[in-house]
């Protein structure tokens, strides 16, 4: 279940501190914790946001791991965002940071902390880590598919196959895609409509047997 943090949020746009928190040995009792952040009213931040905390008070570790960087000044940035064809890449930041980022917008995010034993935490710090000193941080954006949300998830599965069991069935959706985004949208019409023009026929397809791309549904 969803742990309330706080009530605000904005999305982190920036951040990134590759290879400051590195090489470091995590206590046994460090810990790892989806962050699920409340929507906002931009464009960008309509859907909420996901990202994972790494925490360990031992060493004073307190790093968050966001998926949903972007540079806004990408030449033609709203076009391709409701295209869903921009770079995004992973950045990381301290925890009082990314807390602070939101606040400013009074938006609420929510704290998941997840039963894995410490071989299970470091294992999933040291990829983060790897993979911030990596090409691979790198991505295309891709509005249903390849997100924010969908990132952290699809990390968990590879780093921790044997031990992240999902109740694929609670995620399924008769819902089209455009269903699912109406409740966000829905205050927004412009926006709405870009993103049907933008997207075409796939925002009238069902998605493909689970609906993570949509981080507080």
């Amino acid at each position: 279940m969803l742990t309330r943090v706080l009530r605000p949020i904005i999305l982190l746009l920036a951040g990134c501190l590759p290879g400051m928190a590195a090489g470091i040995r995590l206590s046994p009792s460090a810990t790892v914790s989806v962050l699920t952040c409340a929507p906002g009213n931009d464009a960008y931040s309509l859907f909420g946001h996901t990202a994972l905390q790494v925490e360990d008070q031992a060493t004073g570790l307190n790093r968050v791991y966001n998926f949903g960087t972007f540079d806004s000044r990408q030449a033609g940035f709203p076009v391709y965002f409701v295209r869903g064809s921009l770079q995004y890449w992973l950045s990381a930041a301290s925890f009082n940071l990314f807390l602070y980022t939101y606040q400013l917008e009074n938006r609420s995010i929510y704290q998941q902390t997840l039963a894995l034993t410490p071989t299970e935490v470091q294992t999933l710090y040291d990829k983060l880590e790897a993979l911030l000193q990596s090409p691979a941080r790198y991505y295309r954006y891709r509005f249903f598919t390849d997100n924010c949300s969908t990132r952290p998830l699809l990390l968990l599965n590879q780093s921790l196959a044997a031990s992240i069991r999902l109740d694929s069935g609670r995620y399924t959706s008769p819902q089209t895609h455009r269903q699912l985004i109406a409740p966000y949208t829905a205050p927004h019409p412009w926006i709405a409509t870009g993103i049907n023009l933008a997207l075409g026929r796939l925002i009238s397809r069902y998605p493909t047997g689970k609906r993570f791309f949509c981080p507080t549904r």
